[in-house]
């Protein structure tokens, strides 16, 4: 089952994940969004994604073996970077 989740960043920013996919989202002209980052998560659907201070957590489902789900810890997007560098990744056994 395919979930699909969005959580705004700031103001001007949006995360949306689904479908084995992250994208960021800059909304700062409300009429046209555009994708300013896009990561593939395998084969992996985001179940949770939260954001507390300047990190993002997002639980992921293991398409083959359930069990082994993910829990990745990222930090905030780095719009002059443009990272959402992973720094916490927990594989369930």
């Amino acid at each position: 089952m395919q979930y699909f989740f969005h959580i705004f960043l700031d103001q001007n920013s949006l995360l949306f994940s689904g479908a084995a996919k992250i994208n960021v989202i800059d909304i700062t002209k409300v009429d046209t969004p555009r994708i300013i980052y896009h990561t593939v998560l395998g084969d992996f659907d985001p179940t949770d994604v939260e954001v507390c201070g300047d990190h993002v957590f997002v639980s992921l489902d293991n398409n083959q073996e359930r069990e082994k789900g993910r829990l990745v810890v990222f930090k905030k997007y780095d719009s002059m970077a443009n990272t959402l560098e992973s720094i916490l990744n927990i594989t369930g056994m």
